[in-house]
Order: structure tokens, then C-alpha cells, then sequence
């Protein structure tokens, strides 16, 4: 699961944002993967899922790289985002998909007591994601707006 801001899952959704560049990623993660997107203050809410190819991790001029050859229009944010770091990961996006009805903070500690929305991303444990992966089984077959 990753946190994003509300405008940067709309740039997703409209294929204005192609990558989701992070300072800190999961290392352990090196092949495709589906990522419920929790969207933050003030929506709080699963929005939907987005997914990625295979993380690149790399030096920051690497990502950089990355990004300007596949003509990232933010080039500029993603400099001041990664300013004094030296690695980074690129997360490129095959596929994004809108919940109509989103999956409510509530809703979300009802199936995962106690959770908190991540800062960042959130590794859910095997039993956890199974349970999540139910929920948003439900929402993909019945309310996918792409």
C-alpha cells in the first residue's frame, strides 16, 4: 500500500504521471506488483490500485535519467524531492484503476484493526493482505471506472 497525495493519484489515473519516485522503497520487492493507493488528508480513503513494473533503485542521477528520457513532465519536483539523497527507486506505472466508491479509513480498520495509514508505503503481512485482497477483489470486479 502507498500513501499519496490526492493530485499526484489523479496525475496516475489521467497518465499525466507515468513513475512514483521514492527515497525509500522496499529492497526486497524486484518484480510487477499491485499497490492499493491510500490516499491522504483530507479523502483518507482507498482510492484504488495501481500497477507498477518492477522497482529500478538507483543513484539519484540514474532516476533522474530515467525520468527525462521518458519525457517526465515534473522533472523539476523530482530533483527537489530526491536534494541530498543519493539513491532512489523508480516505480513505473503499467495500469491505474478508480475505485467509484472508496474504501473509507473506517472501513479499512474494520477488515485491519489497528491500522494507521502509512507515511510512505505499508508492507501488509501474508494474513493481512489476504484479507485486503479480498475487499479489493470486491471493489476491482464492481466499480472499476478505467
Amino acid at each position: 500500500m502507498i500513501s499519496l497525495k490526492e493530485e499526484y493519484f489523479k496525475r496516475i489515473l489521467d497518465g499525466t504521471k507515468v513513475f512514483e519516485f521514492r527515497r525509500v522503497f522496499a529492497s526486497s520487492l524486484d518484480e510487477p506488483f499491485m499497490c492499493a493507493i491510500y490516499v491522504s488528508s483530507p479523502v483518507q480513503a482507498i482510492q484504488g490500485v495501481v500497477y507498477f513494473d518492477k522497482p529500478t533503485k538507483g543513484s539519484v542521477e540514474e532516476i533522474l535519467e530515467l525520468a527525462r528520457e521518458s519525457k517526465y513532465p515534473f522533472i523539476k519536483g523530482v530533483e527537489e524531492y530526491f536534494w541530498g539523497k543519493s539513491t532512489g527507486y523508480a516505480l513505473k506505472v503499467k495500469d491505474s484503476k478508480l475505485f467509484q466508491q472508496p474504501i473509507s479509513l473506517r472501513d479499512i480498520q474494520k477488515i485491519h484493526p489497528g491500522f494507521r495509514p502509512p507515511q510512505s508505503f505499508y508492507c501488509l503481512e501474508n494474513q493481512q493482505f489476504l484479507n485486503l485482497k479480498g475487499y479489493l477483489r470486491k471493489y476491482e470486479s464492481h466499480n472499476e471506472t478505467n
